[in-house]
């Protein structure tokens, strides 16, 4: 292709390859669809193993021949709000295909590689587009015409100049030396087709070292939190533990999740990981955000959402709740996982009152998990337990675990109160009951004496009735004594 061959010779550390007839040779990525971008360019001595390798791939680059096929266009206005909202999208077909072709290999290259961001080019007949995308979002330039202007052979000049960590790559994970390799291999029951990396952990001393097998990239799309999880051997204590890789969310009041640990453990919170090492990756930032209100910058209605890159080391490695041997299993840890935000709620007439059980617990020590799901419910040895706190609320800040239990100690005093309450209108209740009873009966007798009332009348109704009867026969005897003195009435004298 013309245009690559007239940008390579400003890059002569990196190779360029027509990659659009083959699909991902690199064996870390798990789509629906093949990934066949049209150039993948890669450093001299990548080790990539074939010509489409997303894990090795430093920049990916796709043509379009229509510019129906361009996914950008022009700003125009969207929205009715009072501050006018931009977007530079093209909402047709063809070009949300094609926003969602580049945003798959740009997935597939941040999900299968560690990295704080990538570069990608798109191409439409005779102008090219650079994109710039990290863990917030994507930075598109406006259209390059590249027969006019040098701008396209100057970023490939100055990516061929830059250092690995201004291109993007994660200098913090490296290549583990031939025997922490075989005993990674051994603690991971991992062969020796696994690909394995070292990764480093700061802790308040020193880094930490963990070996760990490579990253396998599936549909996550590049804005988020991203986290990935590592069953991973520990080069300082040879053993076997957990590491977490994730971009926390870079807010104030989102605490980092390894300082949560340490609050619960303080506050002995039950069913919880070990946590051992936690902290976040020096310089590693996304930067996309900054540029929100530069006056080049379309203003969009996105939320732009910093992120930093984080990790976290347990030493409780569990099984997935949905691998339960048995039903009771799976209960069990449930239930040890809601020990950790567990309430007795007790209902008195229309006021609700909450009561934590157990040892204080994690609502107890302040804080409000706020993701319990089936994935964040682990199985460990006989018990559950609830991870993934990176989400938690802080609820309050008690300044010591007296004041905690002072606070507890007041609101036990006001529960027994109001159930104290609730035991004088009880009795309040039984009384009316009673006199319920006492009415009842005294309604019963009086039924009683309607009822022999009722009798006596009935007997008197009887009585009449036999006096009607009588009267009846009395009536019919004159009546025979009429007919009697008519017949005598008609004989002739």
């Amino acid at each position: 292709m013309t245009q690559v061959d007239a940008v390579s010779p400003f890059a002569p550390s990196l190779e360029f390859f027509d990659s659009s007839a083959y699909t991902d040779s690199s064996g870390q990525s798990k789509f629906s669809f093949d990934i066949k971008p049209d150039i993948c360019v890669y450093t001299e001595g990548s080790g990539r193993r074939g010509l489409t390798d997303v894990a090795r791939a430093e920049i990916i680059m796709e043509f379009k021949w229509h510019t129906a096929d361009d996914p950008f266009c022009d700003p125009y206005p969207i929205g009715n709000d009072p501050v006018q909202q931009y977007s530079f999208l093209r909402d047709t077909k063809a070009g949300v295909d094609t926003t969602g072709q580049i945003t798959a290999y740009a997935a597939a290259q941040l999900g299968s590689q560690f990295r704080t961001c990538v570069y990608s080019v798109l191409i439409v007949k005779s102008w090219a587009r650079l994109i710039r995308w990290d863990r917030t979002g994507a930075i598109v330039t406006a259209p390059i015409h590249y027969n006019k202007s040098d701008k396209l052979a100057e970023f490939f000049r100055r990516y061929h100049k830059a250092s690995p960590k201004l291109r993007g790559v994660d200098t913090t994970v490296t290549t583990p030396t031939p025997d922490e390799a075989r005993l990674a291999r051994i603690c991971l029951e991992a062969d020796e087709k696994a690909i394995l990396v070292k990764i480093t952990v700061p802790s308040p001393n020193s880094k930490m070292e963990y070996v760990v097998r490579a990253p396998i990239a599936s549909h996550y799309t590049p804005p988020g939190r991203a986290t990935r999880g590592f069953e991973a051997y520990d080069v300082q204590r040879c053993k076997k533990v957990y590491v977490k890789d994730t971009w926390r969310v870079d807010l104030p009041g989102i605490e980092r999740e390894g300082e949560t640990y340490e609050l619960l453990h303080k506050a002995g919170v039950r069913n919880l990981a070990v946590c051992s090492a936690a902290g976040d990756i020096s310089n590693h930032t996304t930067v996309t955000h900054h540029f929100r209100n530069e006056t080049w910058a379309c203003k969009t209605a996105c939320e732009l959402v910093p992120h930093h890159h984080y990790r976290l080391v347990m030493d409780t490695v569990g099984l997935n709740l949905t691998s339960f041997p048995s039903s009771s299993v799976m209960l069990s840890s449930v239930r040890d996982a809601v020990y950790c935000m567990h309430f007795l709620f007790v209902c008195s007439g229309q006021l609700l009152i909450l009561v934590s059980l157990g040892h204080k617990d994690a609502v107890a020590a302040g804080v409000l998990h706020r993701d319990i799901s089936a994935g964040n419910i682990l199985i460990a040895g006989e018990r559950g337990i609830l991870i993934d706190w990176d989400l938690s609320k802080r609820l309050k800040k008690p300044e010591s675990c007296a004041d905690m239990h002072h606070a507890d100690d007041r609101q036990t005093e006001r529960s027994a109160d109001m159930l104290h309450v609730d035991d004088r209108q009880t009795e309040r209740s039984a009384d009316m009951l009673h006199a319920d009873d006492r009415q009842t009966e005294s309604s019963a007798d009086t039924l009683h004496v309607d009822d022999r009332q009722t009798e006596s009348f009935a007997d008197t109704l009887h009585a009449d009735d036999h006096q009607t009867e009588s009267c009846a026969d009395t009536l019919h005897a004159d009546d025979r004594q009429t007919y009697h003195t008519r017949d005598t009435v008609r004989q002739p004298t």
